[in-house]
């Protein structure tokens, strides 16, 4: 059977929206919101194997600065192969297709954040190599004072946000467009995004209440952490809280990798590599 691939079109919606569900499991609901707040046609890699749909992949723009260079890269997720056709290296030959696509563009680089620790893996031998690494913190109780919380919108701290990383050896940001999507997704789990002053700084928190505990997937600066968990607790009535943090490569958590395009960034130098705010 032919694989081919071609970029998705308006008229593929339904079936992406399908192939999500099969192959993710998400709640219609919750695939209905992203579909219409996130589907970018001309972002969706998709494979037919004959005449059937049979993978697909979206590769998001990424805003990324490495030590002064500014760099053009796309965030690669959603990575689906339908039932049908698993098991034959649709995905691999996907991912070749998409890196050749990208290429084309002039992209720098992608990254992508593997869903599992076996993956690491599976992406390291398709030319991926560890590109960040996180912290995972879990502030103790009563150790400062709460900060006072306000609402806000993610793409609005854009300014903020990339202040804060500008010393990053790789940091990988994001557009307005991608920014407002991601804060809309986060509220339409329950979460919220929260600024702050703290020591006469201001700050955000990027968070997530899951059950008992209370996930903050990005704290800005990494020093409010302590406080801002104790604001969270009240402000949710949960007893965890747990914040993710930049660490240098090696230590943490391994959370994102990349391949390159171009001449690879020298992410050993400058703050740690930051790659936050995926759709993980």
């Amino acid at each position: 059977m032919s694989l081919t691939f071609s970029l998705a079109h308006p008229g593929l919606a339904p079936q992406i929206a399908e192939l999500w569900r099969l192959c993710f499991g998400d709640p219609e609901a919750y695939i209905r919101f992203y579909m219409e707040r996130a589907f970018r046609p001309e972002q969706v890699l998709v494979a037919y194997s004959g005449d059937r749909l049979s993978a697909m992949l979206t590769m998001v723009p990424v805003e990324a600065t490495a030590q002064g260079r500014t760099l053009r890269g796309r965030y690669v997720f959603a990575v689906a192969t339908h039932p049908d056709f698993q098991g034959r290296g649709i995905s691999t030959a996907l991912l070749e297709a998409a890196h050749q696509h990208m290429r084309t563009e002039g992209v720098d680089f992608s990254i992508l954040v593997p869903a599992g620790d076996s993956l690491f893996n599976f992406y390291s031998k398709r030319g991926y190599t560890t590109a960040s690494y996180l912290n995972i913190f879990e502030p103790e109780d009563g150790k400062e004072e709460p900060l006072v919380l306000t609402a806000a919108n993610l793409e609005e701290l854009k300014p903020l946000r990339d202040s804060y990383f500008a010393g990053s050896a790789l940091y990988c940001g994001w557009t307005t467009e991608t920014l407002a999507f991601l804060g809309a997704e986060c509220r339409y789990h329950g979460g919220e995004i929260w600024a702050f002053d703290y020591q006469g700084r201001p700050g955000y928190a990027v968070c997530y209440p899951h059950g008992e505990l209370i996930e903050v997937k990005e704290c800005l600066p990494a020093k409010a952490a302590g406080a801002l968990a104790a604001a969270l607790r009240a402000q949710y009535g949960l007893g965890r809280c747990r914040v993710r943090l930049p660490a240098r490569l090696g230590e943490g958590r391994p959370f994102a990798m990349a391949y390159w395009y171009t001449p690879a960034a020298d992410i050993e130098s400058g703050g740690p590599p930051y790659i936050s705010l995926v759709l993980d």
